[in-house]
């Protein structure tokens, strides 16, 4: 029922609102949070909008932002180590330094929403901590992370304005989570526009990408010849690659991504002589099957800092890194999309949530997890 369209309003619709500095409802995958946010731009904030998303909403208000708008500001991260559920990136709270009382009424954080959105602000023009919570939104957008984060700060630039937003998530009368049904109904009562992020990440998809192939070649491997796509991303100028093989139009083909990590890579198969790499494993599949896709995707450092711990104790609570860094999925997406590829069979390492596929018209059918 949640993936009905009716719920939803045209995307243009939308970014005609948020220009207009009108609140609207944004909505997240079911296999994620599988909720909504009233969401704004954050250069339109007023005590009045404020207040709306303090009554209605009821959640807590942050204000999505890039990387370097934090850095002229002189926020930094929260915290060091993000054991968030989500990986909701926090920065430090604010408050603006003048103009304001206590900090926590509708106007005291509208106006310290309008500082953060204005790009002639300095360091000066705020205080830490405060009532006010930055986050620092992913530079591909939702193109890259399918968080809500990320969709505002896409849905302020796509309307012309200064990329920052404003976002509180919305919680029912008994003090849960609005889901789509609930927020279909809020929608009519408060006379808003509702879109969903999958909705946001198709509009982005059909105009843009973030991943272009730079070349094709033959590439003979121990499990068969495939053939080898290397790809290259346009916001950090990282290479990634794609071995396929066979007809990758047809559905149930095998689709393995992979996250780069150097030195498991390079000595994964001398130091696992018997039982196999995942990587091998997934090749070995797709060559028996005689079609899908290998792809390899680059990170920072090789991969190396990213999994120096397999996982992290807190609190008695152990958190994989793996679960998650996999929600940053879009430059995966975008490959498996520009392979042609629709409707995979995933081969994983561990059975996992997938998030924001729908807006690349990517459906996983079976999800495999390798022994």
């Amino acid at each position: 029922m949640e993936d009905n369209i009716d719920y939803f309003d045209p995307i243009e619709s939308a970014i005609a609102d948020i220009k207009a500095g009108k609140l609207i409802i944004v909505t997240d995958d079911a296999n994620r949070e599988n909720e909504g946010d009233l969401v704004m731009a954050a250069a339109k904030a007023t005590p009045e909008t404020i207040n709306q998303m303090i009554r209605d909403a009821r959640g807590l208000i942050c204000v999505p932002m890039m990387k370097h708008q934090l850095k002229r500001l002189g926020i930094s991260q929260m915290v060091a180590d993000n054991l968030e559920n989500q990986g909701t990136d926090f920065s430090v709270s604010v408050d603006a330094a003048e103009g304001i009382s206590t900090g926590i009424s509708a106007y005291d954080r509208a106006h310290t929403i309008n500082i953060l959105s204005d790009p002639e602000s300095t360091p000066d023009f705020l205080v830490q901590p405060g009532h006010v919570f930055p986050l620092r939104a992913k530079p591909g957008g939702v193109l890259q992370r399918a968080g809500h984060t990320e969709a505002a700060v896409d849905l302020a630039s796509l309307a012309g304005l200064s990329p920052v937003g404003v976002i509180c998530e919305i919680i029912k009368d008994d003090g849960n989570l609005a889901r789509v049904p609930d927020l279909y109904q809020m929608k009519n009562q408060w006379g808003i526009k509702m879109i969903s992020i999958a909705q946001l990440i198709e509009y982005r998809h059909a105009r843009e990408t973030l991943v272009r192939e730079c070349s094709t070649t033959d590439f003979p491997t121990p499990w068969g010849n495939f053939v080898l796509r290397i790809f290259q991303s346009d916001i950090d100028n990282r290479i990634h690659f794609a071995l396929t093989m066979g007809d990758l139009s047809q559905d149930g083909n095998f689709v393995r991504v992979h996250s780069a990590n150097v030195l498991r890579d390079l000595l994964g198969e001398s130091l696992l002589p018997q039982k196999g790499t995942s990587a091998q494993k997934a090749l070995q599949k797709i060559s028996k099957a005689g079609a899908g896709a290998f792809i390899y995707i680059d990170k920072v450092n090789g991969g190396i800092e990213w999994e120096k711990q397999t996982t992290i104790e807190h609190k008695n609570k152990t958190v994989s890194p793996l679960k998650m860094e996999f929600r940053d999925y879009g430059l995966g997406a975008q490959i498996i999309s520009a392979l042609g590829l629709k409707r995979i069979r995933l081969l994983s390492s561990a059975s996992r949530k997938v998030v924001g596929l729908k807006g690349y018209n990517i459906e996983i059918i079976e999800q495999i997890t390798l022994p």
